[in-house]
């Protein structure tokens, strides 16, 4: 698991494909991030190229950040991942 300090902006990338590996664009995306006091707020999305997206985001807490990438439309899809933000490395 990463681990950022608290203050530092983290890059969070979410990666569409279909079974076989080759990437796909959703029509939508949606990202989501839960902080470690268990608050949800949803993100801006960059997109990167075909089935690669993007957030940029800085963490103001210590503790554990999940998020999660969510695609609807032309791909149905959402994969999620977490990190640690520390004080001190």
């Amino acid at each position: 698991m990463n681990t950022y300090l608290v203050g530092t902006r983290v890059l969070l990338a979410g990666q569409f494909t279909d079974s076989n590996g080759n990437a796909l664009d959703p029509t939508t995306v949606v990202a989501k991030l839960r902080t470690p006091d268990g608050v949800v707020s949803t993100l801006t999305v960059q997109r990167n190229g075909v089935g690669a997206f993007s957030v940029s985001y800085t963490p103001g807490a210590i503790g554990l950040h999940q998020y999660r990438f969510e695609g609807s439309g032309a791909a149905v899809a959402a994969n999620e991942s977490q990190f640690l933000a520390n004080s001190v490395f």
